[in-house]
Formats: C-alpha cells, structure tokens, sequence
C-alpha cells in the first residue's frame, strides 16, 4: 500500500489537492509509526501538520523526492528482512 500512497502524494501535489496530500502523509506517518520506523514518521508528521495549517511544505516537491527515497529505502530493507525470516524458517 506504501508505494501507491506515495504516489498519491505525488499526484495531490502536482494537482494542488492540499487536503489530499495531508490526509496521504497522515496515513504514511501512521504505518512508519507502527512499524517503529519514528525519523521517518516524524519528517511525514511536519508535512502533515504544514498541510494541515493549509499550506504546502517549502521546497515540497524536492522535499517529496527525499522522503519517497528514503520510505522505499525503508520498505526494501523491511522486505528483505521478512524474506530473510521466511527462507530460515524463523516465520512460518
């Protein structure tokens, strides 16, 4: 779900859908947390609160490019770390 949110984030941005952009970095803020991954969560939290006060981050589409680079860094190291698991037997 990840990957298309960001896309998401992408698209309300260059569409100028404010509330959409906030409401997108919200969820991806939310599923960082859960996953304890707080650094990055904390960078989609000031990009939800800016948007939330109605205005769109400084830089918001070079700063979208990094937070995009860093989440798929993230979701990567996650999904080889399940695979690492998976293939000795550690989940089932």
């Amino acid at each position: 779900e990840c990957p298309q949110l960001l896309v998401t984030m992408r698209e309300s941005l260059e569409s100028g859908e404010l509330k959409r952009f906030q409401r997108t970095a919200h969820t991806i803020k939310s599923g960082l947390r859960l996953f304890g991954v707080t650094a990055l969560a904390d960078d989609f939290e000031g990009v939800e609160m800016t948007a939330k006060s109605g205005n769109y981050p400084r830089d918001a589409g070079t700063l979208l490019d990094s937070l995009v680079g860093r989440t798929n860094t993230v979701l990567a190291e996650m999904i080889a770390h399940l695979r690492s698991q998976t293939d000795n037997g550690s989940i089932g």
